[in-house]
């Protein structure tokens, strides 16, 4: 069997992304639809930004189930 060789930009960016030594700020995906927003925030103390993302959601959300009280009579405590 043969083996596959990755494309030309394939291996390129392999390269770029394991062997760079000044390689920073950098967010990579490979579904950017899946983001709802993202971008750079100049943080004011270094001469690097802020990369910021946030996710869209896939799934409904269920309701959360809030719990006033427990009970621990079944509880079985355990020393070390």
């Amino acid at each position: 069997m043969m083996a596959v060789t990755p494309a030309n930009e394939t291996r390129h960016l392999i390269e770029l992304s394991e062997f760079s030594k000044s390689l920073i700020d950098l967010f990579l995906a490979n579904e950017a639809v899946k983001f709802a927003t993202l971008g750079v925030s100049p943080i004011g103390c270094s001469d690097h930004s802020l990369i910021y993302v946030s996710c869209k959601l896939t799934c409904p959300r269920s309701i959360p189930r809030i719990i006033e009280s427990r009970q621990y009579k079944n509880l079985c405590l355990m020393t070390l």
